[in-house]
């Protein structure tokens, strides 16, 4: 049926005559655009057919490369930004203000209290990377303008940044670390294990 209507609209616009410019403005800026302007359509036209063909030939392929991009567009909306980060944060610190001090999970409330600090003095900076969102620690705020913070020789190398001072990574809406850390924050190790002692 589509093919049916698709062959008389093509040969409809087959015979339509192709738009010309008037010949006094043949040969300037405008003559030149255009003919830019249809190279461009022709190619994204050629580019558009090959695909199709190419998607037809191979469709596995043309199914786990479109589920690939699609992953990835779904990635790149569920990016974190730095305000969902900051209010992670303070949620997890609400929950452990609300949990008393001995029933408190000491690796949990060490995280927690060591990211808002960091986040206090203004140590902490956020990446993003389109597809995941990265925190890492800094050794100065960006008010600071001493020797130390301005001398490109005495920052850290790109490996510590790697290895040391990656404080959080954000995917899907979710800072990973913190989630991680706060799971059984309200339950003490060393009371667990002092309740199943015999």
């Amino acid at each position: 049926m589509l093919k049916a209507v698709q062959s008389p609209v093509r040969s409809l616009l087959g015979r339509l005559p192709q738009p010309r410019l008037p010949d006094r403005l043949k040969g300037g800026v405008i003559e030149s655009a255009v003919k830019y302007l249809r190279n461009v359509a022709h190619d994204y036209k050629s580019v558009y057919l090959e695909t199709r063909q190419d998607m037809r030939d191979r469709p596995l392929r043309a199914t786990v490369i479109g589920s690939a991009l699609l992953g990835l567009a779904y990635l790149a909306h569920h990016n974190p930004t730095e305000e969902e980060f900051i209010g992670q944060l303070v949620t997890a610190n609400n929950q452990l203000a609300r949990v008393p001090p001995p029933l408190r999970n000491p690796v949990a409330y060490g995280h927690v209290y060591e990211v808002a600090k960091l986040q206090d003095e203004r140590l902490l900076r956020h990446q993003s990377l389109g597809f995941l969102s990265v925190v890492y620690r800094e050794d100065n705020s960006p008010e600071t303008a001493n020797f130390a913070a301005q001398c490109k020789y005495l920052r850290p190398s790109f490996r510590s940044y790697l290895t040391e001072r990656i404080v959080d990574v954000g995917v899907l809406g979710q800072y990973r670390m913190l989630k991680h850390r706060m799971t059984d924050y309200d339950v003490s190790p060393e009371l667990v294990a002092a309740d199943l002692a015999p």
